[in-house]
């Protein structure tokens, strides 16, 4: 019984840890890039209509691990004209950009 308590338990907790990430898919209208560490944002990027949650776009922190690869995904998205898929990391903001969580094409 115990068991089934806590397993029942631990996929309530995760759901609603899931539940806070969302994903929004658009096309990039701008994208800014800092080339130093003390930034609040290692790149910034924003849809042609950012959703309403997000309404300055999106960011990633300069420290992010594959920033690069991701900063690539999206300019070749960018450049291309094709839309991507941003999941936000749940509620954490910057002002009003979200934190991007995980890139994807549609």
């Amino acid at each position: 019984m115990m068991k089934k308590t806590f397993l029942v338990l631990t996929l309530f907790f995760s759901q609603l840890a899931f539940a806070k990430n969302s994903t929004h898919c658009g096309d990039i209208e701008r994208m800014r890039v800092w080339a130093n560490g003390g930034d609040k944002y290692g790149v910034w990027v924003e849809y042609t209509a950012n959703p309403a949650n997000c309404p300055g776009g999106f960011y990633m922190k300069h420290v992010s691990d594959n920033k690069d690869l991701v900063y690539s995904f999206l300019l070749s998205a960018k450049t291309s004209k094709q839309r991507v898929c941003i999941q936000t990391a749940g509620t954490i903001m910057n002002g009003n950009r979200c934190l991007l969580n995980y890139v994807m094409d549609p």
